[in-house]
Parts: C-alpha cells; structure tokens; sequence
C-alpha cells in the first residue's frame, strides 16, 4: 500500500527528499479558454447559416441559380456561361448582384 501511494506520488512530480515541485501559477481566465465555439457562438452561427439560406431562397431565381454555381466551386464563370447560354458580363453581374443583395439584406442581423 505505501509502495502504491509513494510510486503515484513519484509519478506527481514528488521528489525524494521531501521537497515537492511547484507547478507556475495558472491565471483562472486561461484555464477557462478553449479553442471549440461556445454554446452561445454555435446556436449564434446555426441562426445565422439559417437565414443566409432563406434569403437565397427569397433571390430571384436568375439571380440564385447563377450565384449558387458560381460559389459552389464546382464550376468557372466560363462553364457557367455555356450552362447558362448567357454572355460573361451578365454572369459576372448576376453573381455581383446576389451578393449586394443579401449583404444589404444580411447587414442588420450581422450588425445585432
């Protein structure tokens, strides 16, 4: 039993000759941090991914369909252009255009 209990003192940074280690103060506020999201920042985020997805549903569909190919990364604005049988320009505007909408859109809930 004392052979049990000297071994896991050992093991805890006990010396021999009575003089325990001392570990450096640890600030209470670092122990606290953590690198995963709160619980706050994830039901935060979830309401956040949520209505980023109703406001592309509420785009015109011209609008919607081109910026959803484009940020897909799936497909260049030249392969979207020949799925689209539409010129550069206009897919270019479209994308440009679905994004100030939803920015101005956005904006009040992201400002919260």
């Amino acid at each position: 039993m004392l052979r049990l209990r000297l071994s896991r003192l050992q093991r805890a940074g006990w010396q021999d000759g009575g003089q325990d280690t001392v570990d450096p103060p640890v600030d209470p506020i670092d122990a606290l941090k953590t690198t995963e999201p709160s619980p706050e920042m994830h039901a935060v985020s979830r309401d956040l991914a949520r209505l980023v997805r109703v406001e592309i549903g509420r785009l015109a569909p011209k609008l919607r369909d081109t910026l959803l190919l484009a940020v897909s990364g799936e497909h260049t604005y030249e392969e979207i252009v020949a799925m689209l049988a539409i010129p550069l320009g206009t897919v270019k505007w479209r994308v440009a255009e679905a994004r100030r909408i939803l920015n101005s859109r956005l904006a009040p809930a992201v400002t919260r």
